[in-house]
Protein backbone atom coordinates (compact mmCIF):
# COMPACT_ATOMS: atom_id res chain seq x y z
CA UNK A 1 0.00 0.00 0.00
CA UNK A 2 2.81 2.70 1.00
CA UNK A 3 4.28 2.08 -2.82
CA UNK A 4 1.40 2.69 -4.34
CA UNK A 5 0.79 5.73 -2.40
CA UNK A 6 3.94 6.81 -3.06
CA UNK A 7 3.74 6.04 -7.11
CA UNK A 8 0.63 8.32 -6.67
CA UNK A 9 2.55 11.05 -4.42
CA UNK A 10 5.11 11.12 -7.62
CA UNK A 11 2.87 11.63 -10.27
CA UNK A 12 0.63 13.83 -8.69
CA UNK A 13 3.75 16.13 -7.81
CA UNK A 14 5.20 15.36 -11.13
CA UNK A 15 1.48 16.53 -12.91
CA UNK A 16 1.47 19.21 -10.86
CA UNK A 17 5.14 21.00 -11.94
CA UNK A 18 4.34 20.35 -15.42
CA UNK A 19 0.95 22.21 -14.98
CA UNK A 20 3.26 24.96 -14.11
CA UNK A 21 5.49 25.06 -17.05
CA UNK A 22 2.67 24.76 -19.53
CA UNK A 23 0.47 27.13 -18.24
CA UNK A 24 3.81 29.31 -17.43
CA UNK A 25 4.35 32.42 -20.34
CA UNK A 26 7.59 31.95 -22.37
CA UNK A 27 9.14 35.83 -22.68
CA UNK A 28 11.66 34.66 -24.78
CA UNK A 29 8.71 35.19 -26.88
CA UNK A 30 8.43 38.46 -26.50
CA UNK A 31 12.26 40.02 -25.70
CA UNK A 32 15.90 39.56 -25.53
CA UNK A 33 18.57 40.66 -22.97
CA UNK A 34 22.19 40.86 -24.41
CA UNK A 35 25.36 41.38 -21.86
CA UNK A 36 27.76 43.70 -23.49
CA UNK A 37 30.38 46.11 -23.06
CA UNK A 38 28.91 49.29 -21.48
CA UNK A 39 25.51 47.36 -19.80
CA UNK A 40 22.84 45.36 -20.54
CA UNK A 41 20.23 45.43 -23.80
CA UNK A 42 17.03 44.62 -23.85
CA UNK A 43 15.19 44.09 -27.17
CA UNK A 44 11.35 44.27 -26.93
CA UNK A 45 10.58 42.09 -30.05
CA UNK A 46 7.64 43.63 -32.69
CA UNK A 47 4.23 43.94 -31.81
CA UNK A 48 2.16 43.68 -33.97
CA UNK A 49 -1.47 43.79 -32.45
CA UNK A 50 -2.66 47.44 -33.05
CA UNK A 51 -5.15 48.52 -35.72
CA UNK A 52 -6.61 51.91 -37.08
CA UNK A 53 -10.60 51.36 -37.27
CA UNK A 54 -10.59 54.29 -39.73
CA UNK A 55 -8.83 53.48 -42.27
CA UNK A 56 -7.15 49.72 -41.30
CA UNK A 57 -4.11 50.80 -41.39
CA UNK A 58 -1.68 48.84 -39.78
CA UNK A 59 0.82 49.54 -36.80
CA UNK A 60 3.46 47.56 -35.28
CA UNK A 61 6.30 48.67 -32.66
CA UNK A 62 9.91 47.33 -31.31
CA UNK A 63 11.64 48.49 -28.47
CA UNK A 64 15.28 49.02 -27.42
CA UNK A 65 16.56 49.95 -24.00
CA UNK A 66 19.44 49.90 -22.31
CA UNK A 67 19.48 50.71 -18.73
CA UNK A 68 21.31 53.49 -17.04
CA UNK A 69 20.01 55.99 -19.75
CA UNK A 70 16.89 57.69 -19.90
CA UNK A 71 15.33 57.02 -23.41
CA UNK A 72 14.53 54.22 -25.26
CA UNK A 73 14.20 53.70 -28.95
CA UNK A 74 10.86 53.21 -29.91
CA UNK A 75 11.22 51.73 -33.25
CA UNK A 76 8.19 51.89 -35.03
CA UNK A 77 6.30 50.97 -38.59
CA UNK A 78 2.94 51.63 -39.75
CA UNK A 79 1.14 51.04 -43.01
CA UNK A 80 -1.39 52.88 -44.23
CA UNK A 81 -3.18 53.49 -48.21
CA UNK A 82 -1.90 57.08 -48.37
CA UNK A 83 1.56 58.55 -47.88
CA UNK A 84 1.25 60.11 -43.92
CA UNK A 85 4.73 61.36 -43.02
CA UNK A 86 5.18 61.22 -39.22
CA UNK A 87 5.84 64.14 -36.85
CA UNK A 88 5.85 62.85 -34.08
CA UNK A 89 4.04 59.84 -31.66
CA UNK A 90 1.76 59.89 -28.61
CA UNK A 91 0.79 57.07 -26.30
CA UNK A 92 -1.59 57.20 -23.14
CA UNK A 93 -2.99 54.61 -21.16
CA UNK A 94 -5.24 55.71 -17.97
CA UNK A 95 -3.42 59.31 -17.29
CA UNK A 96 -0.44 58.38 -18.08
CA UNK A 97 1.72 59.83 -21.30
CA UNK A 98 4.66 58.90 -23.47
CA UNK A 99 5.60 60.76 -26.76
CA UNK A 100 8.51 61.69 -29.04
CA UNK A 101 9.55 63.43 -31.86
CA UNK A 102 9.53 61.05 -34.82
CA UNK A 103 12.55 60.58 -37.04
CA UNK A 104 12.13 58.91 -40.38
CA UNK A 105 13.99 55.91 -40.97
CA UNK A 106 12.32 55.10 -44.43
CA UNK A 107 9.27 55.37 -46.20
CA UNK A 108 8.17 52.45 -49.01
CA UNK A 109 5.18 51.35 -50.98
CA UNK A 110 4.02 47.57 -50.91
CA UNK A 111 1.32 45.56 -52.05
CA UNK A 112 -0.98 48.77 -52.11
CA UNK A 113 -0.04 50.25 -48.80
CA UNK A 114 2.53 52.89 -47.61
CA UNK A 115 5.24 51.22 -45.43
CA UNK A 116 6.60 53.64 -42.57
CA UNK A 117 9.13 53.51 -40.48
CA UNK A 118 10.40 55.72 -37.81
CA UNK A 119 12.11 55.95 -34.47
CA UNK A 120 11.44 57.77 -31.46
CA UNK A 121 13.06 58.56 -28.35
CA UNK A 122 10.88 58.45 -25.56
CA UNK A 123 11.30 58.45 -21.64
CA UNK A 124 11.92 54.73 -20.42
CA UNK A 125 9.60 55.52 -17.21
CA UNK A 126 6.60 57.37 -19.02
CA UNK A 127 7.09 54.89 -21.49
CA UNK A 128 6.98 52.25 -18.78
CA UNK A 129 3.98 53.41 -17.12
CA UNK A 130 1.98 53.35 -20.03
CA UNK A 131 2.96 50.42 -21.31
CA UNK A 132 2.68 48.89 -17.43
CA UNK A 133 -1.01 50.33 -17.24
CA UNK A 134 -3.26 47.56 -17.38
CA UNK A 135 -5.57 49.79 -19.41
CA UNK A 136 -4.65 49.21 -23.15
CA UNK A 137 -2.68 51.95 -24.59
CA UNK A 138 -3.64 54.00 -27.64
CA UNK A 139 -1.44 55.42 -30.00
CA UNK A 140 -1.54 58.48 -32.01
CA UNK A 141 0.84 59.28 -34.95
CA UNK A 142 0.90 62.97 -35.76
CA UNK A 143 0.79 63.61 -39.48
CA UNK A 144 0.26 66.95 -41.15
CA UNK A 145 -3.03 65.39 -42.81
CA UNK A 146 -4.21 64.24 -39.56
CA UNK A 147 -3.76 62.15 -36.46
CA UNK A 148 -3.50 58.49 -37.01
CA UNK A 149 -4.99 56.70 -33.63
CA UNK A 150 -4.19 53.17 -33.25
CA UNK A 151 -5.59 50.61 -30.61
CA UNK A 152 -5.92 47.48 -29.10
CA UNK A 153 -7.87 44.81 -28.18
CA UNK A 154 -8.48 44.21 -24.29
CA UNK A 155 -8.41 40.61 -24.55
CA UNK A 156 -5.03 40.70 -26.60
CA UNK A 157 -3.39 43.60 -24.60
CA UNK A 158 -4.53 41.71 -21.53
CA UNK A 159 -1.91 38.86 -22.38
CA UNK A 160 0.82 41.15 -23.43
CA UNK A 161 0.90 43.16 -20.65
CA UNK A 162 1.49 40.12 -18.45
CA UNK A 163 4.36 39.23 -20.15
CA UNK A 164 5.05 43.13 -20.24
CA UNK A 165 5.39 43.33 -16.18
CA UNK A 166 7.63 40.39 -16.13
CA UNK A 167 10.13 41.94 -18.66
CA UNK A 168 9.93 45.49 -16.93
CA UNK A 169 10.43 43.88 -13.62
CA UNK A 170 13.83 41.87 -14.63
CA UNK A 171 14.89 44.63 -16.57
CA UNK A 172 14.61 46.90 -13.41
CA UNK A 173 15.98 44.19 -11.01
CA UNK A 174 19.07 43.98 -13.18
CA UNK A 175 19.57 47.60 -13.41
CA UNK A 176 19.26 47.78 -9.62
CA UNK A 177 21.59 44.87 -9.27
CA UNK A 178 24.57 46.18 -11.68
CA UNK A 179 24.58 49.64 -9.86
CA UNK A 180 25.71 47.76 -6.58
Amino acid sequence: MNKKLFRLLIIALIAFGLSFEVSGQKLEKYYTHRTQEGGDLYFLYPNTDFKNSDDHSEFAFDITYRPGTDSTFFNFTYLTPQPAQADSILLSAGDNRAAGHAQKLYVDFKKKRWVHRYSADIDYQELAAVLGSTEPPTITIFTAEKPLTFVVKRGTWKKYHAALEKIFYIISENAEAESR
